[in-house]
């Protein structure tokens, strides 16, 4: 797994966690909230790996799905998942393999 960082429109840095696949990539989870550097960009997206179940959200969205969410350790909002679920389950278990997956995530 790797993490891209790019810049936006506004100048803020914004990560994502990319998987390689046999056809291409996939997006497993993407920060909220822009940053002012790179590093504290990177910074952020490291602690995926790192956060509590507590901070872990399994969430129903008004259409029914369901969809993960992870507060940092200031409480905001630090990511979610770019993959919208039709059960609980099945999001939990995506969040469970992220975090597993994401210990071992480096900067491409």
């Amino acid at each position: 797994m790797r993490i891209l960082i790019d810049r936006d429109s506004n100048g803020h840095y914004r990560w994502r966690l990319v998987r390689r696949t046999p056809h291409g990539a996939d997006v497993l989870a993407r920060g909220v909230r822009g940053y002012p550097d790179e590093r504290s960009c990177q910074d952020a997206a490291g602690l995926v790996g790192r956060a509590s179940g507590e901070a872990m959200l399994i969430v129903q969205r008004s259409d029914g799905h369901w969809q993960w969410a992870i507060s940092g350790p200031d409480g905001e909002r630090l990511a979610e998942s770019p993959a919208i679920f039709t059960d609980a389950a099945a999001c939990g278990r995506a969040l469970e393999d992220l975090r597993r997956a994401s210990n071992g995530a480096r900067t491409g």
